[in-house]
């Protein structure tokens, strides 16, 4: 064997591994290039899962527990002002609330939350954080405004919603000047009756007179 393969661990099991494919093959009268295709899939499921667990282990945790959530839909919207706007409404915001500002982990997506978009980018990631437990005991999540967070009345986002409160996740929203505490109990079935409300109220104004108690 090469001296470089000796001295590289990694590279030994890759040889080690390859020879068992090649004697597999060998001994069943299988084609080696027949099974490429299969190995290079399998590599590739390898490499998005090692990238995954890199994003995970890379996003940067509040030792406080606040974190700043920014977004716009769309590329040329990242040269506007809208991030830095988000970015400065939620820290005033948060000194007049009396967090520290300087704590606040912020983190952004080009995304559209009315198809939903942003639950495949850093805000899927940030739920990942959450039900690993990472984020601290009582954490904080700021949006400029509702609908940074969402423009859907779907059942995953309102199951998005219920998760975040159900893992005691303070929501700030600060345009409307509100706040969610986290752990509201019953807090899945509130939000649920209220879809329930708000479908009928469209029903209602799209067809006035119907009765449809």
């Amino acid at each position: 064997m090469d001296p470089l393969w000796q001295s590289d661990p990694e590279l030994q099991e890759i040889v080690r591994c390859d020879r068992k494919i090649r004697e597999f093959c060998e001994r069943f009268g299988i084609g080696y290039r027949i099974l490429l295709p299969f190995i290079r899939k399998e590599e590739r499921r390898e490499a998005k899962e090692a990238q995954a667990r890199a994003r995970i282990d890379n996003f940067p945790i509040s030792p406080a527990g606040l974190y700043g959530y920014l977004r716009v839909s769309s590329p040329p919207q990242i040269t506007g002002t809208g991030l830095d706007r988000q970015r400065q409404t939620i820290t005033e915001y948060a000194v007049r609330k009396d967090f520290d500002a300087n704590a606040i982990v912020f983190f952004e997506d080009v995304a559209s939350t009315f198809h939903e978009q942003h639950i495949n980018k850093n805000f899927g990631l940030f739920l990942t954080i959450m039900r690993l437990r990472r984020l601290g005991p009582n954490p904080h999540l700021f949006f400029e405004s509702t609908d940074r967070f969402t423009r859907s009345t779907s059942n995953l986002m309102l199951n998005v919603e219920a998760e975040l409160n159900e893992n005691n996740i303070t929501m700030h929203f600060v345009h409307e000047d509100e706040f969610i505490p986290g752990n509201i109990p019953g807090y899945r079935e509130q939000i649920k009756a209220y879809r329930r409300l708000y479908r009928r109220i469209k029903l209602a104004r799209a067809f006035p007179g119907v009765d449809r108690t």
